[in-house]
Formats: C-alpha cells, sequence, structure tokens
C-alpha cells in the first residue's frame, strides 16, 4: 500500500499509479525487505525513490508521513491501525503481492485445526490452489 499524508494532492484518490509519487520524498524501513521492494517497483515503474527517512519501525514510519515528512509503502497488514493524517491508498497494479505458502508432512494427517487454517487462507487469498 502507499502511504500519504492527508494533506498529498493524491490522498484522496483510492488508487494510484507508482509513477505519480516518482517525484515525492520517500520514507522506508531501515535494514528491512520493505526498502528493497521499494527500490525495485520504482525502478520497475521507472525512477529511483529519493529517500529522505529511515524509520525502525512501522509505528515511526506511520508518524513521519503523518508529519509530511515523506510518503512510504508498507504491506496492509502493517497499516491497520492508522491515525487521520495518513491515507493508505492501494498502488495501481499491486506491483509487490505477497506469496504465503503452505508446507505440510506428506505422511501427516491433517488435523481439522490445519484444515481450517487453510480454507481461511483460501477465503483470505480468493485462491483455489492447494497441492496436495
Amino acid at each position: 500500500m502507499l502511504l500519504l499524508p492527508a494533506a498529498h494532492p493524491l490522498a484522496r484518490r483510492r488508487i494510484v499509479d507508482l509513477e505519480e509519487v516518482a517525484g515525492d520524498r520517500w520514507i522506508t524501513r531501515s535494514s528491512h525487505p520493505v526498502a528493497s521492494v521499494l527500490e525495485r517497483i520504482c525502478r520497475e515503474a521507472g525512477f529511483d525513490p529519493h529517500v529522505v527517512f529511515e524509520a525502525n519501525d512501522y509505528q515511526e514510519l506511520l508518524g513521519m508521513v503523518s508529519a509530511g515528512l515523506g510518503v512510504a509503502i508498507a504491506p496492509r497488514l502493517a497499516v491497520r491501525s492508522h491515525g487521520p493524517e495518513v491515507k493508505v491508498v492501494a498502488i495501481r497494479g499491486n506491483p509487490a503481492p505477497r506469496r504465503i505458502l503452505l508446507a505440510k508432512l506428506a505422511e501427516r494427517v491433517q488435523s481439522p485445526a490445519t484444515l481450517a487454517l487453510v480454507r481461511s487462507f483460501r477465503t483470505v487469498s480468493g485462491s483455489k490452489e492447494w497441492s496436495r
């Protein structure tokens, strides 16, 4: 997800092309996989992000965005709780989808809890895939 200060010109939009924020200042997580994701998706969109701050955690990142210090990206689950000063906007094409894999031992019988977990993952992801 793209995180924008509430006063940002694109903050009222539901979906944004990444190229539209190419000239913005960026905030990212220090020593965190999201930093490499940011670099990759921005390069794929044709620009290098101008990173001006690095946050230690998502709460700090949200604080910096809410103060208007820049824009950022974060997984949807990391920004479930945010104040009105931060707008969470989808990036067109979802350039960094999350892939979750489940594995099981072939010789084990699946417990009811395991089957419920698999059903939950299928429901959330919309996926019908499940290899045996």
